[in-house]
């Protein structure tokens, strides 16, 4: 189930004076997630093959009892297991796969967190430069963008994400 672009939210703040947006779940049997996508076509543009890349984003529990989210990045780019656990109230890291280096978590004011991390793209890769968050039905999940039944009850705040070599 792909959430999809969220709802802008007018009346809140991100540390980096950018647009906030509300990813909620939905209520199915699914993988319950959002995917930012660059370039016009999606998975349009291309990364290079065995080089780092580094995703971050500004992300804040908002309600309900998703605590914690996972982060990913494209698998054409970087492989089909890569994820990265994150407790939003806690701002722990969980359970991890593909990650390149240790991952970044700086905690600003009223509750935001600016998370990033590094993958090293494959060998083979091709065009895949999204980066997906997903919710994890308040688990520390040993799987990659998780499927289970979804009760609606959860949303976070999310804004400026970046997607950048090195």
């Amino acid at each position: 189930t792909r959430v999809g672009a969220g709802t802008q939210q007018t009346s809140l703040t991100a540390p980096t004076n950018q647009q906030v947006f509300i990813l909620s779940e939905t209520i199915s049997t699914a993988q319950h997630y959002i995917i930012n996508r660059g370039g016009a076509v999606v998975n349009s543009t291309p990364v290079q093959a065995s080089i780092n890349y580094t995703a971050s984003v500004f992300i804040k529990y908002r309600e309900g009892y998703h605590e914690w989210v996972q982060f990913s990045l494209g698998a054409n780019g970087f492989g089909s297991t890569n994820f990265l656990n994150f407790n939003l109230v806690t701002g722990q890291f969980g359970n991890s796969s593909g990650i390149a280096s240790t991952p970044q978590a700086t905690l600003f004011s009223d509750g935001w967190y600016r998370v990033s991390f590094t993958v090293t793209t494959l060998a083979n890769a091709t065009a895949s430069n999204n980066i997906t968050i997903a919710f994890t039905n308040n688990t520390n999940t040993l799987t990659r963008l998780p499927s289970y039944t979804a009760s609606g009850g959860g949303s976070v705040y999310v804004s400026s994400a970046q997607f950048e070599r090195g």
